[in-house]
């Protein structure tokens, strides 16, 4: 019961905001592209005030331009600084677009990184021996691959062998 009672008041809060916001919201990416412009569900979540946010949508859903917009309105309203926030995504591809809108367009100077490249930066910055990063990996599997066809051929061979003496003992 005090959990949606605690949901109702966020979400007040959040309409509040919304309208506070509209004006700023209307005119964000003015600059950058006029033809954008943010829809109530991506205006909530900017406006949703945790210190973790996920965003989850299909392709094409302005989940690059939530986050831009997030980002911009942290700095901006929130007063964040930019160099305290992180965004982790799964593709570079990805990664190049936020930095384009976030760094480059709007001049935040955000760290944008994937989830294995950050992941590698705490192990590297956590120990004296980093793991090294492979740079033809195809190859080591393909060696890899063989190495163990040899030796499960070998082994079959040795199992085959050991059977046979079994049997005529």
């Amino acid at each position: 019961m005090e959990n949606k009672s605690c949901e109702k008041t966020k979400e007040l809060e959040i309409n509040e905001k919304l309208k506070h916001e509209k004006e700023y919201f209307d005119n964000m990416f003015k600059k950058t592209d006029p033809n954008i412009l943010l829809d109530d569900e991506q205006r909530k979540i900017i406006l949703t005030d945790e210190n973790y946010l996920m965003v989850i949508a299909g392709a094409g859903a302005g989940k690059t331009t939530t986050i831009t917009a997030k980002v911009n309105y942290l700095i901006e309203k929130q007063n964040i600084k930019a160099n305290e926030i992180v965004i982790i995504t799964f593709t570079n591809k990805a990664v190049k677009e936020l930095q384009e809108r976030i760094n480059k367009q709007f001049g935040h100077k955000v760290k944008i990184t994937t989830f294995h490249k950050f992941g590698y930066e705490i192990i590297r910055e956590n120990t004296n021996n980093p793991p090294k990063i492979i740079e033809n990996p195809e190859e080591i599997i393909k060696k890899y691959i063989i190495k163990e066809t040899t030796i499960t051929k070998e082994l079959k061979k040795y199992l085959k062998i050991k059977k046979t003496i079994i049997h005529k003992k």
